[in-house]
């Protein structure tokens, strides 16, 4: 599926999840900044490297932009709190999201009246160890991985890490659910992958994003919505700031 570039967000329904692919390392200028709050723009201040304070504000900044697009509303007047484990949200709007970056590439994903969660990852081969495997996942998971062909271990690992770390930060529980706790699937699924074995009814959307990086989307939801859970489906987008603030091509 294409990535594209709409000048407004889709309309948004209750069984989808809107990804957006961000470019963080376009050129924003200063009009970036005007739309940050005052905590974020000292957040900024703190960078030690450029690149890395660039970064950041072209996150909080698309951040914004993309979310006040759906609410119609200014990116400078959106207030954003934070969950008791740190996960920021919206009050009382009806817009559930979460954000991921790694090196220049962000992810966006937003729901509405859902909690969603994200991650994305650079795959990195030393990295995708048996022992950090052992240590980490559940051991059937672990026992899924040994099982898979040698040349294809590094990208079943990181399905499986990025799965995971989409699914706590759905629920925002943040360090306090250990990854061993519940189990993912590593096979190749489609939009709704299966509902996990620990917990109410969850469900994960799995998003492939090149070939260095592998992105996971996982939507939480309780009992009530189980007969929609092959229902779900999502859309993908790409935001690139341009110089004057504005969504780019």
């Amino acid at each position: 599926m294409a990535w594209v570039v709409p000048a407004t967000p889709p309309p948004l329904g209750v069984h989808e999840a809107h990804l957006w692919r961000l470019d963080l390392d376009a050129a924003h200028g200063e009009a970036a900044t005007v739309v940050l709050s005052e905590e974020e723009r000292a957040r900024a201040a703190r960078f030690h490297f450029e690149s890395d304070r660039h970064r950041f504000i072209a996150a909080r900044a698309a951040l914004r932009r993309i979310l006040a697009a759906y609410l119609d509303r200014a990116p400078a007047d959106l207030v954003f709190s934070l969950g008791r484990h740190g996960k920021p949200a919206l009050e009382n709007l009806g817009l559930e999201f979460n954000l991921s970056h790694s090196g220049g590439c962000g992810l966006l994903a937003v729901t509405r009246g859902r909690r969603v969660g994200v991650d994305l990852e650079r795959v990195r081969s030393e990295f995708a160890g048996e022992d950090i495997a052992r240590r980490f996942f559940a051991s059937a998971e672990v026992e899924a991985l040994a099982a898979t062909k040698p040349d294809e271990y590094v990208t079943a690992f990181f399905r499986c890490w990025t799965r995971k770390e989409a699914y706590v930060k759905a629920r925002g529980d943040g360090l306090s659910l250990a990854l061993d706790r519940f189990e993912v699937p590593l096979d190749r699924a489609g939009e709704v992958d299966r509902i996990l074995r620990q917990g109410a009814h969850r469900d994960l959307l799995h998003v492939g994003v090149g070939g260095v990086e592998e992105v996971a989307a996982g939507r939480e939801r309780d009992e009530s919505h189980e007969r929609d859970a092959k229902r779900v489906t999502h859309r993908r987008g790409s935001y690139r700031a341009a110089a004057e603030g504005t969504s780019g091509r």
